[in-house]
């Protein structure tokens, strides 16, 4: 699957570094921004909570994961060969994301990761989570569920 610029939220993310259902789309996506055949987009928000996710998981395991640092290591690498864009956090995407939480019942979190793609007018929205998917299909954006259904 080729795309222009994919917008990741955290659950999307979080398949690159834990492998679960979906790892292989997320992979593709990050070879092809690697390769500089696309551009991946999230929210300055999905670092903390991916960095989160990561450590939850390597408490639970009692052990030092790698997966931390290769997040860190390569979102250093794609921002150097400009194959991501993060998007901050201002007054009037918490607007948009306030919107989108009261009409579609969501986290702050998952509607503000919807505002961020409209916003950033990425090409696809990728997301592991149904619910963000189906509020995602219904603001208009082109929406992929990366879970076995």
């Amino acid at each position: 699957m080729t795309v222009r610029t994919a917008y990741l939220d955290s659950s999307a993310i979080i398949k690159r570094y834990l492998k679960e259902d979906g790892t292989e789309i997320v992979d593709d996506l990050f070879k092809q921004a690697e390769a500089k055949g696309a551009k991946l987009c999230f929210s300055i928000w999905n670092i903390g909570e991916v960095v989160g996710v990561l450590d939850r998981n390597n408490r639970r395991r009692r052990k030092v994961s790698e997966s931390m640092s290769d997040f860190v290591n390569e979102l250093g690498r794609l921002n150097k060969n400009g194959s991501i864009e993060t998007i901050g956090i201002t007054l009037p995407l918490i607007f948009s994301a306030s919107y989108i939480l009261v009409k579609h019942k969501l986290y702050i979190a998952d509607a503000l990761q919807i505002a961020s793609c409209s916003e950033a007018k990425c090409d696809k929205f990728f997301t592991a989570d149904r619910r963000v998917h189906e509020a995602a299909v219904k603001e208009g954006l082109d929406s992929s569920l990366i879970i076995k259904i």
